[in-house]
């Protein structure tokens, strides 16, 4: 019997998952980790932790599930995306607290990319706008503000690419994240010399790009020792965690959007090739073909820092069913209280110095309106991208939930009569590390391609479908929600 290995780093959590030759989840493991953000608008993860817990979490996912090392044919590797891995050039983690994608720090480095001369032909070339997340402009702030890490790093990787070096030693990027680097000519898969040139890094120091299901070699001697696989046990490319995802998700079907809510929330549509629209970034799918969406980095986290909060004022101990039980208590059009999710500002569709805002608070707000608001205001957030698409002519029947978020029915519920659209969520909960390990099925020969793979494993689970009643307040609730939004652009800019 073939078992496969998905491994995903995650920005709240590293998750293990083993999967048979038919793709049954046959077990996984789960520790949680922190965002810092040591300064507003900055948010860094401490990546010297994250191989301790995934060589810990395999040698005891293969215990409990009484597999041998040596069955295990092919690990995949998904981690959050965008974020800065300096390595240097005794192969040592140059840097601990790495900027992961949320972090805003490099907004100005954006900004003047945006009004550089030639921005509208680097737009073409990279079919995304600058914007303080991008790979290519985190390195370009270390450059700048840590010459000293700069000059001793032989090579940038993003999180995937770490946990893909440390199995096997080989640098490597593939093109989900490479996309997200303005350094990537999005016409050809490659690096772009203009790109680079403009941002004035050395092309030495990028990893090679590498197709996200291949095999990168097979198991180094001591990630073998430390994690228990066998030395045969081969080792694929891997992909960003939301392209990985996206991937099980069934994205490419048609009249088909994508919700994926973890940490941060994005609603994503596949196409051919980039949708050259400012109000939207796209990313490289696994399979051929682009995911263009909109992303907001904080509206999943929301819910847990409101939850933190609640706790701490004496509310006890807000655990995840709890959230939804105080949510329930309140439906739509019962007040008009709103929340604006940007804890960690905007990309594309507004100012990167955003703040999150709850608006029109009373004294007899509650914990569970409060909760109920920060939900509803993720999903109106995402309904921003999705008008963006439908008015582009893209036709959207159905939406498909996927991801932590997706786990709430209120929430969900919530997402079909906002989007006014049926929602399902599938058997599956951890997509990106089953996307990861589905990228070694076709070379263990179990499907004839990715397409084939992502089929066979996706099920849906539960179906919501819009309430007439509800839909029709939201409605109106979302045109106050543009109104507010619209309003305090200005102040964003001028005060923070």
């Amino acid at each position: 019997m073939k078992y496969l290995l998905g491994v995903n780093i995650g920005s709240q959590s590293i998750r293990v998952q083993l999967y048979d030759e038919r793709f049954k989840n046959v077990g996984g493991i789960s520790v949680s980790q922190k965002i810092d953000s040591p300064q507003p608008l900055w948010a860094t993860q401490n990546a010297s932790a994250w191989w301790p817990i995934v060589k810990k979490s395999i040698k005891e996912l293969l215990y409990k599930a009484g597999i041998s090392g040596e069955d295990v044919f092919s690990v995949g590797c998904a981690a959050h995306m965008h974020g800065v891995v300096p390595i240097g050039r005794e192969g040592n983690l140059l840097q601990k607290d790495i900027q992961i994608y949320s972090d805003k720090r490099t907004m100005n480095i954006a900004d003047t990319l945006r009004r550089a001369p030639d921005a509208e032909r680097w737009y073409k070339i990279a079919g995304n706008i600058p914007v303080p997340n991008w790979f290519g402009i985190k390195i370009k702030w270390i450059k700048e503000n840590q010459p000293e890490i700069y000059d001793k790093t032989e090579c940038f990787l993003t999180p995937s690419g770490y946990l893909a070096y440390l199995l096997t030693g080989e640098y490597s990027i593939d093109p989900s994240d490479a996309s997200g680097s303005f350094l990537m000519d999005s016409t050809k898969d490659e690096w772009s010399e203009e790109l680079i040139g403009a941002l004035g890094i050395e092309k030495e120091k990028l990893p090679p790009i590498r197709q996200s299901a291949e095999v990168l070699g097979t198991i180094h001697p001591k990630a073998a020792a430390e994690t228990g696989i066998g030395r045969k046990a081969k080792v694929l490319c891997g992909a960003g965690d939301m392209l990985c995802a996206l991937y099980v998700s069934g994205l490419s079907k048609k009249k088909r959007a994508v919700e994926s809510t973890g940490t941060g929330s994005v609603l994503c549509a596949f196409n051919a090739k980039p949708v050259l629209d400012q109000r939207v970034m796209n990313l490289r799918s696994i399979m051929p073909g682009w995911v263009s969406f909109g992303e907001n980095d904080s509206s999943g986290i929301a819910l847990r820092w409101l939850g933190n909060i609640l706790t701490a004022c004496g509310t006890g101990a807000l655990e995840y069913k709890k959230v939804n039980m105080l949510a329930e208590q309140k439906t739509a059009g019962n007040d008009k209280l709103f929340f604006l999710p940007y804890l960690l500002g905007e990309r594309t569709m507004g100012s990167s110095k955003g703040k999150g805002c709850f608006i029109g608070m009373t004294l007899t707000t509650t914990p569970g309106q409060m909760l109920r608001a920060v939900m509803e205001g993720q999903v109106f957030d995402n309904k921003r991208i999705l008008d963006i698409f439908t008015g582009q002519g893209y036709e959207v029947e159905s939406i498909y939930a996927i991801c932590g978020g997706a786990k709430s029915d209120i929430w969900n519920q919530i997402r079909a009569d906002i989007y006014n659209r049926p929602v399902y969520t599938l058997k599956e909960e951890e997509c990106e590390a089953m996307g990861a390990a589905l990228l070694g099925s076709v070379e263990a020969g179990l499907f004839g391609n990715l397409s084939e793979a992502a089929e066979f494993v996706m099920q849906v689970s539960k179906e919501y479908l819009p309430r007439k009643d509800q839909t029709e307040q939201l409605a109106e609730k979302y045109c106050n929600f543009l109104e507010l939004h619209d309003i305090l652009q200005k102040p964003f800019e001028n005060i923070f």
